[in-house]
Protein backbone atom coordinates (compact mmCIF):
# COMPACT_ATOMS: atom_id res chain seq x y z
CA UNK A 1 0.00 0.00 0.00
CA UNK A 2 1.37 3.42 -0.85
CA UNK A 3 0.13 7.01 -0.87
CA UNK A 4 1.70 10.12 -2.25
CA UNK A 5 1.32 13.59 -3.66
CA UNK A 6 2.63 15.28 -6.80
CA UNK A 7 2.81 18.79 -8.11
CA UNK A 8 3.90 20.10 -11.50
CA UNK A 9 4.31 23.76 -12.35
CA UNK A 10 4.78 24.79 -15.97
CA UNK A 11 5.93 28.31 -16.84
CA UNK A 12 6.20 29.76 -20.35
CA UNK A 13 8.00 33.12 -20.46
CA UNK A 14 8.76 34.64 -23.87
CA UNK A 15 10.46 37.96 -24.56
CA UNK A 16 11.60 39.20 -27.93
CA UNK A 17 11.45 41.77 -30.70
CA UNK A 18 9.74 41.53 -34.09
CA UNK A 19 10.87 43.95 -36.81
CA UNK A 20 9.57 44.80 -40.28
CA UNK A 21 10.42 47.25 -43.04
CA UNK A 22 13.88 46.03 -44.06
CA UNK A 23 16.14 48.82 -45.40
CA UNK A 24 19.23 47.00 -46.70
CA UNK A 25 18.49 43.59 -48.17
CA UNK A 26 20.17 40.67 -46.43
CA UNK A 27 21.21 42.49 -43.24
CA UNK A 28 19.17 40.56 -40.71
CA UNK A 29 19.65 42.86 -37.73
CA UNK A 30 16.92 44.69 -35.90
CA UNK A 31 18.58 48.09 -36.47
CA UNK A 32 18.15 47.49 -40.24
CA UNK A 33 14.34 47.55 -39.95
CA UNK A 34 12.07 50.58 -39.71
CA UNK A 35 9.64 49.21 -37.14
CA UNK A 36 10.23 47.21 -34.00
CA UNK A 37 7.56 45.55 -31.87
CA UNK A 38 8.20 43.98 -28.51
CA UNK A 39 6.96 40.46 -27.85
CA UNK A 40 6.19 39.36 -24.33
CA UNK A 41 4.11 36.33 -23.36
CA UNK A 42 3.79 34.75 -19.95
CA UNK A 43 1.75 31.66 -19.06
CA UNK A 44 1.81 29.45 -16.00
CA UNK A 45 0.02 26.25 -15.04
CA UNK A 46 0.06 24.19 -11.87
CA UNK A 47 -1.35 20.69 -11.38
CA UNK A 48 -1.39 19.23 -7.87
CA UNK A 49 -2.51 15.71 -7.07
CA UNK A 50 -2.78 13.06 -4.38
CA UNK A 51 -2.96 9.31 -4.96
CA UNK A 52 -3.23 5.98 -3.18
CA UNK A 53 -2.65 2.41 -4.38
CA UNK A 54 -3.10 -0.96 -2.72
CA UNK A 55 -1.79 -4.27 -4.12
CA UNK A 56 -3.00 -7.72 -3.05
CA UNK A 57 -1.91 -11.19 -4.15
CA UNK A 58 -3.01 -14.72 -3.35
CA UNK A 59 -0.47 -17.53 -3.53
CA UNK A 60 1.47 -15.80 -6.33
CA UNK A 61 -1.17 -16.48 -9.01
CA UNK A 62 -4.01 -14.04 -8.29
CA UNK A 63 -3.34 -10.30 -8.09
CA UNK A 64 -5.61 -7.34 -7.36
CA UNK A 65 -4.68 -3.66 -7.59
CA UNK A 66 -6.90 -0.81 -6.39
CA UNK A 67 -5.92 2.80 -7.03
CA UNK A 68 -7.38 6.29 -6.79
CA UNK A 69 -6.16 9.76 -7.64
CA UNK A 70 -7.41 13.33 -7.39
CA UNK A 71 -5.93 16.24 -9.34
CA UNK A 72 -6.47 19.97 -9.15
CA UNK A 73 -5.55 22.15 -12.14
CA UNK A 74 -5.08 25.89 -11.83
CA UNK A 75 -6.37 27.15 -15.18
CA UNK A 76 -9.95 25.87 -14.90
CA UNK A 77 -12.74 27.54 -12.96
CA UNK A 78 -12.74 26.83 -9.24
CA UNK A 79 -15.82 24.61 -9.41
CA UNK A 80 -14.36 22.52 -12.26
CA UNK A 81 -10.66 22.24 -11.41
CA UNK A 82 -10.90 19.13 -9.20
CA UNK A 83 -11.06 15.67 -10.80
CA UNK A 84 -11.22 12.28 -9.04
CA UNK A 85 -10.57 9.00 -10.86
CA UNK A 86 -10.37 5.48 -9.45
CA UNK A 87 -9.16 2.25 -11.09
CA UNK A 88 -8.99 -1.48 -10.41
CA UNK A 89 -7.22 -4.38 -12.13
CA UNK A 90 -7.28 -8.14 -11.62
CA UNK A 91 -4.89 -10.71 -13.08
CA UNK A 92 -4.77 -14.51 -12.93
CA UNK A 93 -1.77 -16.67 -13.83
CA UNK A 94 -2.98 -20.19 -14.74
CA UNK A 95 0.56 -21.52 -15.23
CA UNK A 96 1.24 -20.81 -11.56
CA UNK A 97 -2.13 -22.02 -10.27
CA UNK A 98 -2.66 -25.24 -12.25
CA UNK A 99 -0.14 -28.05 -11.88
CA UNK A 100 1.05 -29.54 -15.15
CA UNK A 101 -0.10 -26.62 -17.33
CA UNK A 102 3.35 -25.10 -17.55
CA UNK A 103 5.97 -26.94 -19.61
CA UNK A 104 9.37 -26.02 -20.98
CA UNK A 105 8.65 -27.01 -24.59
CA UNK A 106 5.08 -25.73 -25.02
CA UNK A 107 3.46 -23.17 -22.69
CA UNK A 108 5.92 -21.36 -20.46
CA UNK A 109 3.74 -18.58 -19.07
CA UNK A 110 0.12 -17.42 -19.27
CA UNK A 111 -1.58 -14.44 -17.66
CA UNK A 112 -5.21 -13.38 -18.01
CA UNK A 113 -5.87 -9.81 -16.96
CA UNK A 114 -8.66 -7.28 -16.83
CA UNK A 115 -8.96 -3.72 -15.68
CA UNK A 116 -11.35 -0.83 -15.33
CA UNK A 117 -10.42 2.73 -14.64
CA UNK A 118 -10.98 6.43 -15.08
CA UNK A 119 -8.38 9.00 -16.07
CA UNK A 120 -8.49 12.72 -16.79
CA UNK A 121 -7.06 15.01 -19.43
CA UNK A 122 -6.51 18.70 -18.76
CA UNK A 123 -5.47 19.51 -22.33
CA UNK A 124 -6.42 23.09 -23.13
CA UNK A 125 -5.31 23.08 -26.77
CA UNK A 126 -3.66 26.37 -27.76
CA UNK A 127 -4.74 28.49 -24.79
CA UNK A 128 -3.24 28.47 -21.31
CA UNK A 129 -6.27 30.32 -19.93
CA UNK A 130 -9.30 28.81 -21.69
CA UNK A 131 -11.94 29.90 -19.17
CA UNK A 132 -11.36 33.69 -19.32
CA UNK A 133 -11.04 36.39 -21.97
CA UNK A 134 -7.42 37.50 -22.28
CA UNK A 135 -6.51 41.20 -22.45
CA UNK A 136 -3.92 42.18 -25.07
CA UNK A 137 -1.82 45.31 -24.46
CA UNK A 138 0.08 46.90 -27.36
CA UNK A 139 2.05 50.18 -27.37
CA UNK A 140 3.27 50.01 -30.97
CA UNK A 141 0.25 49.72 -33.23
CA UNK A 142 -1.23 53.23 -32.78
CA UNK A 143 0.42 56.67 -32.57
CA UNK A 144 -1.05 60.12 -32.01
CA UNK A 145 -0.38 63.22 -34.19
CA UNK A 146 2.87 63.94 -32.36
CA UNK A 147 4.22 60.44 -32.96
CA UNK A 148 3.75 59.25 -29.41
CA UNK A 149 2.76 55.63 -28.96
CA UNK A 150 -0.73 54.99 -27.63
CA UNK A 151 -1.33 51.96 -25.45
CA UNK A 152 -4.19 49.91 -26.89
CA UNK A 153 -6.12 47.36 -24.87
CA UNK A 154 -7.97 44.69 -26.80
CA UNK A 155 -9.43 41.28 -26.10
CA UNK A 156 -8.09 38.33 -28.03
CA UNK A 157 -10.02 36.39 -30.64
CA UNK A 158 -10.56 33.45 -28.26
CA UNK A 159 -13.71 33.56 -26.10
CA UNK A 160 -13.23 32.26 -22.58
CA UNK A 161 -15.53 29.45 -21.43
CA UNK A 162 -15.94 29.46 -17.62
CA UNK A 163 -17.97 26.24 -17.81
CA UNK A 164 -15.13 24.25 -19.41
CA UNK A 165 -14.46 20.93 -17.65
CA UNK A 166 -11.57 18.44 -17.83
CA UNK A 167 -11.96 15.44 -20.09
CA UNK A 168 -12.63 12.11 -18.39
CA UNK A 169 -11.82 8.74 -19.95
CA UNK A 170 -13.49 5.55 -18.72
CA UNK A 171 -11.89 2.34 -19.99
CA UNK A 172 -12.41 -1.40 -19.66
CA UNK A 173 -9.67 -3.71 -20.95
CA UNK A 174 -9.28 -7.49 -21.07
CA UNK A 175 -6.15 -9.22 -22.28
CA UNK A 176 -3.72 -12.11 -22.15
CA UNK A 177 0.06 -12.38 -21.96
CA UNK A 178 1.82 -15.62 -22.90
CA UNK A 179 5.21 -17.14 -23.68
CA UNK A 180 5.70 -20.37 -25.62
CA UNK A 181 8.35 -22.90 -26.66
CA UNK A 182 11.17 -22.04 -24.32
CA UNK A 183 10.25 -18.33 -24.50
CA UNK A 184 10.92 -18.21 -28.23
CA UNK A 185 7.38 -17.00 -28.98
CA UNK A 186 5.46 -14.32 -27.11
CA UNK A 187 1.79 -13.59 -27.76
CA UNK A 188 -0.07 -10.72 -26.12
CA UNK A 189 -3.58 -9.61 -27.02
CA UNK A 190 -6.07 -7.16 -25.58
CA UNK A 191 -9.47 -5.72 -26.36
CA UNK A 192 -10.76 -2.50 -24.88
CA UNK A 193 -13.74 -0.20 -24.74
CA UNK A 194 -13.21 3.46 -23.92
CA UNK A 195 -15.70 6.22 -23.27
CA UNK A 196 -14.57 9.83 -23.36
CA UNK A 197 -16.77 12.38 -21.66
CA UNK A 198 -16.48 16.16 -22.08
CA UNK A 199 -13.88 15.99 -24.86
CA UNK A 200 -12.22 19.41 -25.25
CA UNK A 201 -12.37 20.84 -28.77
CA UNK A 202 -11.99 24.27 -30.34
CA UNK A 203 -15.38 25.41 -31.63
CA UNK A 204 -15.41 28.11 -34.37
CA UNK A 205 -17.50 31.23 -33.70
CA UNK A 206 -19.04 33.81 -36.01
CA UNK A 207 -16.52 36.69 -36.22
CA UNK A 208 -19.46 39.08 -35.83
CA UNK A 209 -19.42 38.15 -32.13
CA UNK A 210 -15.94 39.66 -31.77
CA UNK A 211 -14.37 36.22 -31.33
CA UNK A 212 -13.41 33.44 -33.72
CA UNK A 213 -13.03 30.39 -31.47
CA UNK A 214 -13.76 29.03 -28.00
CA UNK A 215 -12.78 25.87 -26.17
CA UNK A 216 -15.79 23.68 -25.43
CA UNK A 217 -16.73 20.23 -24.16
CA UNK A 218 -18.63 17.80 -26.34
CA UNK A 219 -20.77 15.15 -24.71
CA UNK A 220 -19.55 11.60 -25.31
CA UNK A 221 -17.26 9.60 -27.60
CA UNK A 222 -17.07 5.81 -27.57
CA UNK A 223 -14.06 3.82 -28.78
CA UNK A 224 -13.43 0.12 -29.03
CA UNK A 225 -10.43 -1.70 -30.36
CA UNK A 226 -8.12 -4.68 -30.37
CA UNK A 227 -4.33 -4.94 -30.21
CA UNK A 228 -2.22 -8.04 -30.86
CA UNK A 229 1.55 -8.37 -30.32
CA UNK A 230 3.45 -11.42 -31.55
CA UNK A 231 7.16 -11.91 -31.00
CA UNK A 232 9.26 -14.67 -32.60
CA UNK A 233 12.89 -15.44 -31.80
CA UNK A 234 13.97 -17.19 -35.01
CA UNK A 235 17.58 -17.79 -33.98
CA UNK A 236 18.99 -17.66 -30.48
CA UNK A 237 22.56 -18.63 -29.72
CA UNK A 238 23.61 -20.19 -26.44
CA UNK A 239 26.75 -18.09 -26.14
CA UNK A 240 27.30 -14.35 -25.79
CA UNK A 241 27.74 -12.70 -29.19
CA UNK A 242 26.08 -15.56 -31.07
CA UNK A 243 23.76 -14.88 -34.02
CA UNK A 244 20.29 -13.72 -32.89
CA UNK A 245 17.23 -12.75 -34.93
CA UNK A 246 13.97 -11.54 -33.38
CA UNK A 247 10.81 -10.34 -35.13
CA UNK A 248 7.91 -8.50 -33.49
CA UNK A 249 4.52 -8.11 -35.15
CA UNK A 250 1.93 -5.60 -33.96
CA UNK A 251 -1.67 -5.27 -35.18
CA UNK A 252 -4.08 -2.55 -34.04
CA UNK A 253 -7.66 -1.83 -35.07
CA UNK A 254 -10.11 0.57 -33.47
CA UNK A 255 -13.28 2.57 -34.08
CA UNK A 256 -14.20 5.88 -32.47
CA UNK A 257 -17.77 7.19 -32.72
CA UNK A 258 -19.31 10.45 -31.52
CA UNK A 259 -22.44 9.42 -29.60
CA UNK A 260 -23.47 12.75 -28.07
CA UNK A 261 -22.30 16.30 -28.71
CA UNK A 262 -24.15 17.75 -25.75
CA UNK A 263 -24.42 21.10 -27.54
CA UNK A 264 -27.04 23.12 -29.40
CA UNK A 265 -25.73 21.72 -32.69
CA UNK A 266 -25.33 18.32 -34.30
CA UNK A 267 -21.83 19.00 -35.64
CA UNK A 268 -18.63 20.87 -34.75
CA UNK A 269 -15.85 21.53 -37.29
CA UNK A 270 -12.81 21.77 -35.04
CA UNK A 271 -9.96 21.71 -37.57
CA UNK A 272 -9.50 22.94 -41.13
CA UNK A 273 -11.42 25.67 -42.89
CA UNK A 274 -14.81 27.31 -42.41
CA UNK A 275 -16.66 24.83 -44.61
CA UNK A 276 -14.14 22.00 -44.86
CA UNK A 277 -12.28 20.19 -42.14
CA UNK A 278 -12.35 17.53 -39.46
CA UNK A 279 -15.67 17.42 -37.68
CA UNK A 280 -17.38 15.87 -34.70
CA UNK A 281 -20.82 14.72 -35.88
CA UNK A 282 -23.22 12.60 -33.86
CA UNK A 283 -23.27 9.03 -35.13
CA UNK A 284 -20.10 9.47 -37.20
CA UNK A 285 -16.44 8.58 -36.48
CA UNK A 286 -14.53 11.36 -34.74
CA UNK A 287 -12.66 13.54 -37.22
CA UNK A 288 -14.66 12.77 -40.37
CA UNK A 289 -13.90 15.02 -43.33
CA UNK A 290 -16.76 17.51 -43.75
CA UNK A 291 -17.32 19.67 -46.80
CA UNK A 292 -18.94 20.02 -50.20
CA UNK A 293 -19.92 16.77 -51.88
CA UNK A 294 -21.22 15.39 -55.17
CA UNK A 295 -24.97 14.92 -55.50
CA UNK A 296 -26.23 11.33 -55.84
CA UNK A 297 -29.44 9.77 -57.10
CA UNK A 298 -31.70 7.31 -55.25
CA UNK A 299 -29.33 4.46 -56.14
CA UNK A 300 -26.31 6.26 -54.72
CA UNK A 301 -24.81 6.98 -58.15
CA UNK A 302 -23.10 10.33 -58.82
CA UNK A 303 -25.18 12.80 -60.83
CA UNK A 304 -23.50 14.28 -63.93
CA UNK A 305 -24.80 17.55 -65.35
CA UNK A 306 -25.38 18.53 -68.97
CA UNK A 307 -21.89 20.05 -69.12
CA UNK A 308 -20.33 16.68 -68.26
CA UNK A 309 -19.27 17.70 -64.76
CA UNK A 310 -20.44 16.34 -61.44
CA UNK A 311 -23.39 18.13 -59.86
CA UNK A 312 -22.64 19.61 -56.44
CA UNK A 313 -24.95 18.66 -53.59
CA UNK A 314 -26.63 21.81 -52.20
CA UNK A 315 -25.89 20.69 -48.64
CA UNK A 316 -22.48 19.96 -47.15
CA UNK A 317 -21.83 16.67 -45.36
CA UNK A 318 -19.34 13.99 -44.41
CA UNK A 319 -17.15 13.13 -47.40
CA UNK A 320 -14.57 10.81 -45.87
CA UNK A 321 -13.19 9.10 -42.79
CA UNK A 322 -9.48 9.73 -42.08
CA UNK A 323 -9.32 6.99 -39.44
CA UNK A 324 -7.53 3.83 -40.65
CA UNK A 325 -9.25 0.43 -40.66
CA UNK A 326 -6.16 -1.11 -39.10
CA UNK A 327 -2.44 -0.55 -38.63
CA UNK A 328 0.26 -3.24 -38.68
CA UNK A 329 3.96 -3.04 -37.85
CA UNK A 330 6.79 -5.55 -38.18
CA UNK A 331 10.11 -4.88 -36.45
CA UNK A 332 13.23 -6.98 -36.93
CA UNK A 333 16.41 -7.04 -34.89
CA UNK A 334 19.42 -9.05 -36.09
CA UNK A 335 22.58 -9.13 -34.01
CA UNK A 336 25.93 -10.86 -34.17
CA UNK A 337 28.81 -10.15 -31.80
CA UNK A 338 28.97 -6.34 -31.45
CA UNK A 339 26.79 -5.53 -34.46
CA UNK A 340 23.01 -5.03 -34.50
CA UNK A 341 20.79 -4.36 -37.51
CA UNK A 342 17.22 -3.22 -37.04
CA UNK A 343 14.53 -2.43 -39.60
CA UNK A 344 10.77 -1.95 -39.59
CA UNK A 345 7.79 -2.13 -41.93
CA UNK A 346 4.56 -0.25 -41.35
CA UNK A 347 1.23 -0.80 -43.09
CA UNK A 348 -1.84 1.41 -42.70
CA UNK A 349 -5.05 0.13 -44.26
CA UNK A 350 -7.86 2.56 -45.01
CA UNK A 351 -8.27 6.18 -44.01
CA UNK A 352 -9.22 8.98 -46.39
CA UNK A 353 -6.94 11.93 -47.17
CA UNK A 354 -8.10 15.29 -48.52
CA UNK A 355 -5.89 16.64 -51.29
CA UNK A 356 -6.17 20.14 -52.72
CA UNK A 357 -3.81 19.38 -55.63
CA UNK A 358 -5.30 16.22 -57.17
CA UNK A 359 -8.26 16.85 -59.52
CA UNK A 360 -10.78 14.29 -60.74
Amino acid sequence: FNVGATTRRTVFDQNGVASDGQQVFGVLRHFNFLNQNEIQTFNELNIAGVYAQADFDYDNFLYLTLAARNDWVSNFSKENRSQFYPSASLSFIPTAAIDGLKSENVLNYLKIRGGIGVSANFDVLTSAYPVVDVLVLDTQDVQDDSGQNIVTNTTGTRLGNPNLQPETLEEIEIGIESRWWNNRITLDASIYQRKTNDLILDRPLDPATGFTVTATNIGEIESEGVEIDLGVNWFRGNEEGAFDWTTNFNFTAYETTVTDLGLDTDQVIYSGFANLGNAAIEGEPLGVLFGTRIATDDNGEYIIGADGNFVQDPTDGAIGDPNPDWVANMRNSISYKNFTLGFQWNWTQGGDVYSSTIST
